[in-house]
């Protein structure tokens, strides 16, 4: 079995991703609030005001409150995304669908786990490696213990 990778989690996995970019984005708007004393204009043209200093202080508070549930959250689906991959039973899958939108898309896929055929899926994000597979490749997943109806394409995060 090769390694579980967590960059490869991070670049293949869309809830990971986002998980991963979001504190910072967050942090970096609410000090960006702080320091310079106003809102930046949106693309949208809303935005672009002044702001109390008290309220920057609490605009980068949030900010580094968020920015820390975004990492614990991130910690726990890591785990828990590592403890499915090292040690879930593995099974056979055929994928049934594949769809991009942008930078993000979802793979679906159907396994057969003690005489049940379970249909299942995951987000992803569109790359070099998920961009690879297309229905009716056959690949191998990682299932849930827990919950038999989850499973992970391994090949999208292993070394």
């Amino acid at each position: 079995m090769k390694r579980i990778r967590t960059g490869r989690i991070i670049l293949n996995d869309y809830p990971s991703f986002l998980l991963t970019i979001g504190g910072p984005v967050f942090l970096g708007v609410g000090a960006f609030v702080m320091i310079f004393g106003f809102i930046p204009p949106t693309r949208y043209g809303r935005g672009g005001q002044q702001v109390d200093p008290l309220f920057g202080f609490w605009a980068f508070a949030t900010a580094a409150v968020v920015a820390s549930l975004m990492l614990v959250l991130l910690a726990a689906r890591l785990a828990r995304m590592k403890a499915i991959l090292t040690s879930g039973p593995r099974a056979t899958a055929t994928v049934l669908r594949i769809e991009f939108f942008r930078d993000r898309g979802r793979v679906e896929y159907e396994y057969v786990h003690e005489g049940r055929t379970i249909a299942s899926g995951s987000a992803i994000m569109k790359n070099r490696t998920t961009s690879a597979l297309s229905p009716g490749d056959d690949i191998e997943v990682a299932i849930d213990p827990a919950r038999p109806n989850r499973a992970l394409p391994v090949q999208l995060f292993e070394a």
